[in-house]
Formats: C-alpha cells, structure tokens, sequence
C-alpha cells in the first residue's frame, strides 16, 4: 500500500530496519546459550525502539496534516471553533515546553515562531495553526492518546474507524495497550521474565504498520474534507 504521507514512508523505512533487527536475533548464532542475555537485552531494546518510533511518527503526521490545512489558505471560519481553541489552549502546552528548550539553548527562536503562530489566528487572513498544539503524545501514546489526538483534529470516533479498516488484524486498540504495556516493563527494568522473540517482533511491526496506515487514511480523509468544504 503506498503512503499518502511522507511521514508514514518515513515510519515505514524505520520499521524496515526493526524487521532486520528481528531477523537478526532469530539467527541460530543469537539463540546460542552464551548469546541468550544480550539477545534478550537487545529483544527489550527493540520494544522501546518501536514505541520512539511510533510516537515520532505520530508527531510527524499532525504536523503534516496541520501544515496541509494551513496550505490550503482556507478561510478562518471554515476552521472549527474546537480547532481554534485547541491551538490557543495546545499552544500555551508547546509554548512552556519551546520556552525551557530556548532556557536550556539561550536562545528565543522556537518561543518567537511558536508565538508568532499562536498570534496568527487574530489576523483575518494568513493564519498559521500550530502542528504542535495537536501534537501532545503524551510519551508512549496509547489507546486514549490516540483518540485524544485524533479527536483534536475533529475526527470523532477514531478507533471505530480504525476498527473497520483492520478486520483482518484484529482490535488493534487491544494489541497497542498490551504493547505499551510490554514497552514499560522493558524500559523501566530492562528485561522480561518473557522477552518477545524475533517472531514476536515481527508481528508488532506488522501490526504498527497496519495500525499507521489506518491512522493516515483516517486523517486523509479528514484532510479531503477540508480541501473541499
């Protein structure tokens, strides 16, 4: 299936290399006694490493679909008034956290773009909405974060949706909340009493592509919406 976004080619890519990973630790060399420990530390890494990838991907896309509404220069009332007012109340989040990072930097570029954005809406043409007051993954975004996110960008529902477009995968709500459940295990421990195997591993990247791919027709067709309102 090809991607509508580039930010979905890109989390693609990345997974791609997760399956090499996978590969790897299926190899008969990585299930020798001696090698058991690191391939299972490496199996826990591999965890995380897919739930960074997800929640990146899931930043990449708002802003991509935020952008894509900004291009499209429609009037300001064709924004919806939650839409609005989740930029302002978003936007107030982002702005805390852009002005630590310019703290920590000594710097104020991100607070001054950010601000400037925020600003914009005041202005009867020429509004920028702010991708990052859509954004908030919360870190390790599960079930909830997800329909929060979607919901921001006036898509109800999210989940039923999702539902009907991965029959074939099964509840893939069910599979993200017992995921994100094997990723805090391994991220605060560090191990598994039962570390996923290289099988393991290729059926969570299966189902996360699955999963990005109906997020992104999701927020597709909310997008064509827009484009044609």
């Amino acid at each position: 299936m090809s991607a509508i976004f580039n930010a979905t080619t890109e989390y693609h890519q990345s997974l791609d290399t997760a399956v090499e990973v996978a590969n790897s630790i299926l190899a008969p060399a990585a299930l020798h006694p001696n090698r058991l420990a690191v391939t299972n530390a490496i199996s826990c890494a591999s965890i995380v490493l897919l739930s960074g990838y997800f929640e990146s991907y899931l930043k990449d896309l708002i802003r991509e679909y935020i952008e894509g509404i900004n291009g499209l220069a429609k009037p300001l009332s064709a924004i919806p008034n939650n839409m609005q007012c989740k930029h302002y109340s978003g936007g107030a989040e982002a702005l805390a956290w852009a002005s630590k990072r310019d703290k920590e930097l000594q710097t104020l570029v991100m607070s001054q773009d950010l601000s400037t954005r925020l600003a914009s809406l005041s202005s009867v043409s020429g509004y920028v909405l702010a991708w990052e007051a859509f954004a908030n993954t919360k870190s390790n975004p599960g079930t909830d974060t997800i329909a929060s996110l979607l919901s921001g960008l006036e898509i109800e529902k999210g989940w039923t949706t999702i539902h009907d477009l991965s029959t074939e995968y099964g509840r893939l709500d069910a599979f993200l909340t017992a995921f994100m459940k094997l990723r805090n295990v391994c991220a605060h421990t560090g191990r598994h009493n039962t570390p996923p195997t290289g099988a393991d591993l290729l059926d969570y990247i299966d189902k996360f592509r699955r999963l990005s791919e109906c997020i992104e027709m999701t927020i597709a067709v909310r997008l064509d919406q827009f484009s044609t309102a």
